[in-house]
């Protein structure tokens, strides 16, 4: 009882800090976007924000990061925890950015840093006229040298079994001949649930899968694509939390 009141006093305390933190940190990434060349020092930006918003709880081993290229890819991972952002910006070896949707755009200065190093904004309501729009934001991602991450779920994993994948990255793979690479993330769930108040210290596991080749895909082969890599981060997932539970 008491060790779980300790972890609750600590987590209001931190978690607070850490979201003026991340203000903080996304003022200094959009100041530091209007400097010429300004790639380098906004990944400095987004791997400092995430190393310390790890150093709250988490550890982590990275799986498969040879697999990868230069790139630009699409990756697919799982959603588990609010970990997960600043976990792939650390375990994936390439530039990413995220889609992220049109309502963490209405947060002040948070909004305005998003914006400036390219997070690509989704507006879910909009259908097929977001698709054209997703697809104009991954093209400029790409021709700065970024990759696309996506939590193929669309919200974190409320129970931690996978949830039904969506189509949206598979299609942006195929729309844009960009190589799709399946993630698998086990281990956040535990650390920090969604909707829990209490932060707990743990490990996590990333493993990279290997990149899918979509070049000669066409859009009637989307659902094909899904299939593969959910059968493959369902696999990956299966063995982890078996591994993690022995």
């Amino acid at each position: 009882m008491l060790t779980t009141a300790l972890r609750a006093l600590w987590t209001w305390f931190i978690v607070p800090i850490s979201f003026l933190a991340t203000l903080f940190w996304a003022g200094m990434a959009a100041v530091l976007s209007f400097f010429p060349n300004p790639d380098r020092g906004v990944e400095w930006v987004l791997r400092s924000w995430s190393r310390g918003f790890l150093r709250i709880a988490l550890r982590y081993e990275v799986r498969g990061a040879e697999k990868l290229g230069a790139g630009p890819y699409v990756f697919a991972s799982n959603h588990l925890s609010n970990f997960d952002i600043p976990l792939l910006f650390l375990a994936i070896p390439v530039p990413i950015r995220y889609l992220a949707k049109k309502e963490l755009f209405r947060i002040p200065i948070f909004a305005t840093g998003m914006r400036r190093i390219g997070i690509v904004e989704v507006d879910r309501d909009a259908a097929a006229t977001a698709r054209d729009a997703i697809n104009v934001g991954v093209s400029q991602a790409v021709e700065r040298g970024h990759s696309i991450m996506v939590y193929v779920e669309g919200h974190r994993s409320r129970d931690k079994r996978l949830q039904p994948f969506k189509r949206g990255a598979f299609r942006i793979a195929i729309d844009n001949r960009l190589p799709l690479v399946p993630v698998t993330i086990q281990g956040t769930w535990e650390v920090w649930p969604p909707g829990k108040k209490v932060v707990r210290s743990g490990r996590a596991v990333v493993v990279i899968g290997d990149p899918i080749d979509t070049s000669q895909m066409e859009r009637s082969q989307v659902g094909e694509l899904l299939d593969r890599a959910r059968d493959e981060i369902s696999a990956t997932y299966d063995e982890l939390r078996a591994a993690a539970q022995s």
